[in-house]
């Protein structure tokens, strides 16, 4: 397939069914509000009551985090053959998280940033790059650490047990 083609399945799923950002847990949707600064309180549940999500929750309720929205593209993917990673990049500044996904096509390494609600500026837009190793430079070149996690997700875990592959 197409880098194009394999964006729009992807946009198709997470851009145009308007995942919201935030989770899923016992029927409730918790999403962050924004309105009046940083969320204090979703954070906190975010750090106690979030676990990785199972992505046929994630799916139907469309609701999600980063690493949801990537373990539900890596679902989409994988069921046409197309190989793909899933990166956790820790800014060494900031001290923030945050999970993405690549995929290969046309012997390219591509990453689209779709987790929902995303304030990024190449959201939704598909960055090419030649392999990995040119990944791997550009993010830590923006002072971020970066380590393939694909099979240390766990759903159902909390999304911190993934940080200490990454977290000094």
């Amino acid at each position: 397939m197409k880098i194009a083609e394999i964006c729009t399945l992807l946009k198709r799923e997470l851009y145009e069914n308007n995942y919201q950002y935030g989770f899923y847990f016992g029927g409730i949707k918790y999403m962050p509000d924004f309105k009046n600064g940083f969320d204090e309180e979703f954070f906190k549940l975010s750090k106690t009551v979030y676990r990785i999500q199972n992505p046929q929750d994630t799916m139907k309720e469309k609701i999600g985090t980063c690493i949801d929205a990537v373990i539900v593209m890596k679902i989409i993917l994988d069921e046409i053959n197309v190989p793909s990673k899933i990166w956790l990049l820790y800014h060494n500044l900031k001290k923030t998280p945050h999970t993405i996904l690549t995929f290969e096509a046309e012997e390219k390494l591509v990453y689209l940033e779709l987790t929902p609600q995303s304030n990024k500026p190449w959201y939704g837009k598909e960055i090419v790059y030649s392999n990995e190793q040119s990944l791997i430079e550009q993010f830590q070149k923006e002072n971020y650490a970066i380590v393939e996690i694909t099979d240390k997700i766990i759903i159902g875990n909390s999304p911190d047990s993934i940080l200490q592959y990454i977290v000094p």
